[in-house]
């Protein structure tokens, strides 16, 4: 059954939040100025009252109400409405960021307490450790179960979160100012259950070094936002840029995308899918267009050996310290890995980080899997009104661009924050438009997200082993299977 606020709890968060509104919409310091004007005209026989004196007897009586100025100080009034201690339970709020967000919390209501409870770097392993600590009494006010991880449609489920539909219209919450997508992930059972935290159009790109790319005479590159960059021409630069001496490579020309987003990715590139869209049943296996694109990467990796085995760029060296120190053409990932990779350049002659977006499908598709997080209010949180003001400002402008740029993630989830992420890494400006027309996640129908992205990691890694290969139908066969077994296990 779902969680709903009970009348009581409603008015009062209602009260709450519509302080909110004004303090948002309007002045701090709202005048209300009231001037009644009243006249009363009465006739009488005799003169009771000086007043001007005609024929018949006639007193006019003026009254005026004085004028009041009531000061209202909105956000005084909602700080003082703002008391108590919530817990936030979360493994996204690295530092420097995390105390960032929790002083502006505390200056703007000096009477609340928010406990952080930092979760560890395993990030599935952080969903179980929830669980049970819902069994236990013990979870937090402020949580975390994304949409991205698989997790959220089973909290829900589990009865785990709590609506914020009449949070946000008490609040009158825009949820225009995030765009629709990620907004949409949050959407379930006809509710909304969390605002947007951390998203990105996925593994939608490849990421370059330029100035391998300048050695065959390709400069500049092509702009990536035009999608013109063909798969001939990316299979062409990936063999001619490859480096090597022997059996000594100095240069590798691709590495590939490991795990659910990268597979999936893969099998979209050219209208194919690796799961159906209910999330139930396995596709890539028996669709041509799925198979195309898993067949081609498994001819760079397995077939060519082009790309390096786990360890062979040395003991844990990125694929974006590989390829900012040209020892790496390009590779499989997102926006995330670009800033990175760029970041990772420290001798500007070695490399220039750019991208390839990936070439649109024949149905107008954009190669993509919109991924992205929330900021959730527990359902038995007997603060949901402050817990709720309290996401709103960990996901708002200014939280969101300090998430991007102190905080260790990538949140593209504000059309607003775009432009100022873009003036200070204009690799940015390359995403916008996937991230308004990216592909949607297809979520597995019982939410095993631990099991469902485990068992694809490990299928992968198996059928892309260039030192122990298999044929690559059977791979496919044996990876398929255990998916589906993944599937078809009861709901978690």
């Amino acid at each position: 059954m779902e969680t709903k606020l009970s009348r009581r709890m409603l008015l009062k968060a209602g009260a709450v939040l519509a302080c909110g509104a004004l303090a948002g919409c309007a002045p701090k310091v709202v005048e209300v100025t009231r001037v009644v004007q009243q006249t009363v005209v009465q006739v009488q026989k005799e003169v009771v009252k000086e007043t001007v004196q005609v024929e018949k007897k006639v007193e006019v009586t003026k009254e005026v109400e004085k004028q009041v100025t009531v000061v209202v100080d909105a956000a005084a009034q909602k700080a003082a409405a703002m008391k108590g201690k919530i817990v936030w339970d979360t493994f996204r709020a690295n530092a420097p960021w995390d105390k960032d967000r929790l002083d502006n919390f505390k200056k703007l209501y000096p009477n609340v307490e928010v406990e952080l409870r930092m979760g560890v770097a395993d990030q599935q392993a952080n969903y179980a450790k929830w669980y049970a600590m819902e069994a236990a009494g013990d979870l937090g006010d402020v949580v975390q179960f994304d949409p991205s991880h698989f997790h959220f449609w089973r909290a829900v489920d589990k009865n785990i979160l709590m609506p914020i539909d009449d949070l946000i219209a008490a609040d009158k919450t825009n949820l225009k100012e995030w765009y629709d997508e990620f907004v949409k992930m949050s959407q379930y059972k006809g509710k909304i259950w969390g605002l947007p935290s951390w998203g990105w159009s996925g593994y939608d790109c490849l990421v370059v070094n330029q100035l391998a790319l300048k050695e065959l005479g390709v400069d500049p590159m092509p702009d990536p936002t035009t999608y013109s960059t063909t798969w001939e021409q990316i299979l062409e630069w990936i063999n001619k840029t490859r480096k090597a001496s022997g059996d000594k490579v100095d240069r590798y020309g691709f590495n590939w995308a490991g795990g659910e987003a990268g597979f999936t990715v893969m099998s979209r590139w050219f209208g194919g899918d690796l799961i159906n869209a209910e999330g139930t049943k396995t596709t890539f296996q028996d669709d041509d267009k799925a198979l195309k694109g898993l067949k081609m990467v498994y001819d760079l990796v397995v077939t060519q050996n082009l790309c390096p085995a786990p360890g062979a760029l040395g003991q844990g060296v990125t694929n974006e310290t590989a390829c900012a120190e040209n020892r790496l053409t390009m590779f499989h990932c997102g926006s995330l890995c670009a800033v990175n990779a760029e970041r990772a350049v420290k001798d500007s002659t070695k490399a220039k980080i750019g991208v390839i977006l990936f070439p649109k499908r024949a149905d107008g598709k954009v190669p993509s899997q919109m991924r992205g997080g929330a900021w959730q209010v527990h359902k038995t949180s007997k603060l949901p009104a402050i817990a709720y003001e309290f996401i709103k400002q960990l996901t708002s402008k200014e939280g969101c661009f300090g998430f991007n740029n102190f905080g260790g993630n990538t949140a593209l989830v504000r059309p607003d924050v775009l432009p100022l992420l873009r003036a200070q890494i204009p690799m940015y400006k390359n995403f916008e438009g996937n991230l308004t027309n990216g592909m949607v996640i297809n979520a597995p129908a019982n939410s095993r997200g631990r099991e469902f992205t485990d068992v694809i990691a490990q299928m992968g890694a198996k059928v892309m082993d260039a030192i122990k290969p298999m044929p690559f139908e059977q791979g496919i066969k044996e990876m398929a299977a255990e998916i589906q077994k993944i599937l078809d296990t009861p709901p978690a």
